[in-house]
């Protein structure tokens, strides 16, 4: 082939490249899964990539909403969320849904209600309704695929929990022999009842790694359900020297009982899990030298 030819090749690949545009990190290639538990502050969100499929986990506050929409264009290269979760209708988990759903193409949408007396979720609902799609209200056991991993929920065990956060989504995702527990903001009433679930083999609680309930929340992440799970790893989603004082230190007592190694995205930033199917590792945004 003559130098001008190659030259030619050279340039005419170069632009192929950048007419493309950059390529999905969840469309690179088979057997990837990646856990991205984003540093929302005072709130929750996570996204999964598997295997060239997207599923997000509540979507943090509304005012916190474009610093979620950037990292899902700009970092993951997001254009289409295969599945949405929101674990239950609190401004701390539902609020940034909203921008989400302006943004990006959604396959299915998960939330334990259709009905919430709160603004914030009036308008998830109706950019729900914009994106041609309703709110599926999932059972206990309900279980999909995403990608070659396996997703299912572990609630609603029951309707009449006095506390709004009892009625979270919990979600089971396992992908190869690794699990992952998200607890959305249960706290002791549910945790309770799926411990109870879990003992009568309604399913499986050994997880690998655990979202906390709550924020680290002192009634959540109770020793009962700790020792039903048998965590190798727990994320704690936090707020920098949030007024609550969180997490609670008997919490990181109970984690650090059986053992847990601890990820809190108030002192590391953003939390990224990955997963070969056999084993888990993690990169985190920052490091507090004095944390291990």
């Amino acid at each position: 082939m003559r130098r001008t030819q190659r030259i030619g090749l050279v340039i005419f690949i170069l632009l192929a490249l950048v007419l493309a545009g950059p390529v999905s990190l969840a469309d690179q290639g088979a057997q990837r899964f990646e856990v991205h538990f984003l540093d929302v502050g005072q709130a929750d969100c996570a996204v999964i990539l598997s295997d060239g499929r997207v599923m997000m986990i509540d979507g943090g506050e509304a005012a916190g909403s474009g610093l979620v929409v950037t990292y899902l264009r700009d970092v993951l290269h997001v254009s289409h969320i295969d599945v949405m979760v929101s674990t239950h209708p609190h401004d701390d988990h539902a609020g940034g849904l909203c921008a989400v759903l302006g943004e990006f193409t959604v396959g299915e949408v998960f939330s334990p209600v259709t009905e919430y007396a709160s603004e914030v979720f009036d308008a998830f609902l109706r950019q729900v309704g914009m994106r041609g799609r309703s709110l599926r209200v999932p059972e206990a056991g309900d279980s999909f695929s995403l990608g070659s991993a396996w997703v299912q929920f572990l609630t609603p065990l029951r309707a009449d929990y006095p506390l709004e956060n009892d009625r979270s989504l919990v979600l089971r995702v396992t992908y190869g022999a690794t699990s992952f527990l998200f607890m959305a903001d249960a706290e002791q009433g549910a945790e309770e009842d799926i411990v109870r679930a879990g003992l009568e083999k309604r399913y499986e609680l050994r997880s690998d790694v655990i979202k906390a309930g709550h924020h680290g929340w002192g009634t959540s992440t109770t020793p009962g359900l700790l020792e039903a799970v048998r965590p190798k790893y727990a994320v704690i989603s936090v707020g920098e020297k949030n007024n609550s004082y969180l997490p609670f230190l008997d919490v990181l007592a109970r984690l650090s009982a059986v053992q847990a190694r601890i990820f809190r995205t108030d002192i590391m930033g953003n939390v990224v899990c990955f997963s070969d199917g056999e084993r888990i590792s993690f990169r985190i945004e920052k490091k507090d030298p004095n944390l291990f």
